[in-house]
């Protein structure tokens, strides 16, 4: 494939090529928007070729005004982008022995690697602010109040699980009530969520009072009878969720089906023609669709939602990582199109050189993309679409 060549070339008296100005330096800083300013974030370190869920992990956790865990997130996502990039941070370029053509190229990226360095250290100041100051709306510790259940255990059930003989027979209680899914991560521990826990040849159903992102132990007690337990080794619990002896329950809800396995309508195929897909299969064709668009876009994030989010039956949080997506999508959509006109302007002024059957060619294959991107945007709306019907008031 050959790459367009536009006409470059040198004017009598063009000034010395230099470097640009950032941005960010040397003007008043505007205020932050931390929702908008996280996805931008996160498009910018794809584009670098560094792909972390942090960013998009951190605007969730702003959504739930939980400021420490997004600082957290983006401190880590700032220091993998500086350990990749440190060559190239407050040095300055050396272009010699490059063309011109070449040394734009080398200092666009430089400049675009400082100004992605400076959004960084613009936001994390403000989320150590926001953190602290919703630290200090907390209560003192002595007034503080403990975290209520998120769920009412089920009628019966504290009757049923008592009743059952063994770990094996209670265990089979919690599942007839419960989705009950192996601690894997740190997020799957959260305040007012409850969990059961094989010890000692029976199963504990603990109710988790207080996790706060920033500490080492995790505070439960036993859901039944209110009594603390010794703060416990975050640490530990993970390792328990490995052994398959703590899991997360989430409530089943009370559904003629599964919200899995619900029909949903693809309006996406052509002619008119529809295919009845699952949410699970929706989300499993959304990857590959994704992939060929041939935009920047975070694909683990996908895969996170339909393996995690999907089989917790966290729509709320599955919503809000799509909808990110989508929006990014949409913006790199609306760039690309851009410049697809640009092109075509270009080349009827003579800008952009190109025989006729390199421009043939060169038009084929942005009609191809173009068909791409709007088919996984269709995808994306209708995985909105049928992620908003699954959310329950209470979530």
């Amino acid at each position: 494939m050959q790459n367009p060549r536009r006409d470059n070339s040198p004017r009598a008296g063009a000034a010395p090529l230099k470097e640009s100005p950032s941005p960010l330096a040397g003007s008043p800083l505007k205020p932050v928007n931390i929702l908008e300013e996280l996805p931008e974030l996160q498009r910018l370190v794809v584009l670098a070729h560094l792909y972390t869920n942090a960013l998009t992990e951190a605007r969730t956790a702003c959504l739930q005004h939980d400021y420490a865990k997004a600082h957290e997130l983006v401190s880590r996502a700032r220091e993998q982008y500086y350990r990749k990039f440190r060559n190239h941070i407050d040095k300055e370029l050396d272009t010699r022995g490059l063309s011109k053509g070449d040394a734009q190229k080398a200092l666009a990226r430089h400049q675009q690697i400082n100004d992605t360095l400076a959004r960084f250290d613009r936001m994390l100041p403000l989320l150590e602010k926001m953190s602290q100051s919703k630290q200090e709306e907390q209560p003192a510790p002595s007034q503080q109040t403990e975290s209520k259940p998120t769920v009412r255990l089920p009628e019966n059930f504290r009757q049923e699980i008592q009743g059952a003989q063994g770990a094996e027979a209670q265990f089979k209680v919690v599942q007839a009530y419960f989705n009950a899914v192996p601690v894997q991560t740190s997020q799957q521990i959260r305040d007012g969520s409850f969990y059961s826990l094989l010890h000692q040849g029976e199963i504990l159903l603990l109710l988790c009072k207080s996790n706060v992102v920033t500490s080492d132990t995790v505070e439960m007690s036993l859901a039944f009878t209110g009594q603390d337990l010794k703060p416990i080794l975050r640490r530990n619990l993970l390792e328990l969720g490995k052994q398959n002896r703590l899991h997360q329950l989430d409530l089943k809800k009370v559904k003629a089906v599964n919200p899995a396995q619900m029909a949903v309508v693809d309006s996406s195929q052509p002619s008119g023609e529809t295919k009845i897909r699952t949410i699970n299969e929706l989300f499993a064709s959304l990857i590959p669709v994704a992939k060929a668009s041939g935009l920047p876009l975070n694909i683990d994030a996908i895969v996170f939602v339909r393996e995690h989010d999907l089989a917790l039956q966290q729509y709320q949080a599955a919503f809000s990582t799509v909808n990110g997506l989508y929006l990014n999508m949409e913006t790199a959509a609306g760039k690309l199109a851009q410049q697809i006109k640009k092109d075509e302007q270009d080349h009827a002024s003579g800008v952009l050189k190109m025989s006729a059957l390199e421009w043939q060619r060169k038009k084929q294959r942005d009609t191809e993309q173009t068909t791409k991107v709007n088919s996984t945007l269709r995808y994306f709306r209708l995985a909105l679409d049928q992620l908003n019907t699954l959310i329950s008031p209470g979530d």
